[in-house]
């Protein structure tokens, strides 16, 4: 029996799986994807690279990210949109509501007066088309200086010009 003992060998452990060496990985370490595309083709990567057995829970995975990003695309969008629809609601706003009074009644004969007076003090319409076309001529001119110093020191490999 002691010779059973002595001769008695238990099998070897089961081969546990190990991490693969870098060898055998057909990627590079993931990145954090910043677009929709990116995130897509790392996906694939990714899916590729796995064995059979967690491919659907990859693909779970990755459709659930691919939801959130284009979500997140989607969310972006819709509030760029309402801002500007917000701030265009706002300028009207301001256009048509003026505060002629603070405090007090006003009457309705003294409310034209005051919209009369105002109206000739800041000028007529065509007056103030004029003086807003103005701004504008300048604010174009400006923006042609600005690209002409870029261009010149894109040309000449300088640093732009000092304005006046």
């Amino acid at each position: 029996m002691l010779e059973k003992i002595k001769d008695y060998r238990p099998p070897p452990p089961p081969v546990r799986p190990s991490t693969p060496s870098n060898a055998e990985i057909p990627f590079q370490s993931p990145t954090t994807p910043l677009t929709p595309q990116a995130l897509k083709a790392q996906a694939e990567r990714l899916e590729n690279a796995t064995p059979s057995r967690y491919k659907s829970l990859i693909r779970k995975f990755v459709k659930g990210a691919l939801i959130q990003v284009n979500t997140g695309v989607q969310i972006k969008k819709d509030l760029a949109a309402s801002t500007a629809a917000e701030s265009e609601r706002r300028e009207r706003r301001c256009q048509t509501q003026r505060q002629l009074q603070s405090g007090g009644v006003l009457k309705v004969s003294q409310a034209r007066y005051m919209v009369k007076q105002r109206t000739e003090e800041g000028g007529t319409q065509l007056q103030r088309a004029l003086w807003r076309i103005e701004d504008l001529r300048k604010e174009v001119e400006d923006e042609r200086r600005k690209y002409a110093n870029l261009v010149w020191s894109v040309e000449n490999g300088y640093e732009e010009i000092d304005e006046p």
